[in-house]
């Protein structure tokens, strides 16, 4: 309980601090859905990470989204040729298609 409480809480600061778009902008039904969406999504981690907890996975939870985390990271790294510093934290850009490149090269 005390989990969903501070995912809540997390959520709330998330949306109201800008990090999804000014709230002015989103509106307050996208701004609940937003908070909503958040507060499911940090059930789902609870629920798995209990899950494995109880032995029903690959050793301990912490370690498997530790893990998961880093892949993400890496595997982001290695499709792009640019990153993104934000105060966010980093952020990568996706590669543009050859065909973009090419009809850019083009047009000059």
């Amino acid at each position: 309980m005390l989990a969903l409480l501070i995912s809540f809480g997390q959520a709330v600061v998330y949306v109201l601090s800008g990090l999804y778009g000014q709230p002015k902008d989103l509106g307050a039904g996208i701004c609940l859905l937003l908070i909503f969406q958040l507060i499911v999504a940090a059930l789902i981690v609870i629920l798995l990470d209990e899950l494995l907890q109880k032995g029903y996975g690959l050793g301990s939870g912490i370690n498997l989204f530790i893990a998961t985390n880093i892949w993400c990271a890496r595997r982001c790294a290695a499709v792009t040729d640019r990153a993104a510093s934000r105060s966010s934290g980093r952020r990568f850009r996706r590669r543009r298609s050859t065909r973009a490149a090419d009809r850019s090269s083009r047009a000059r």
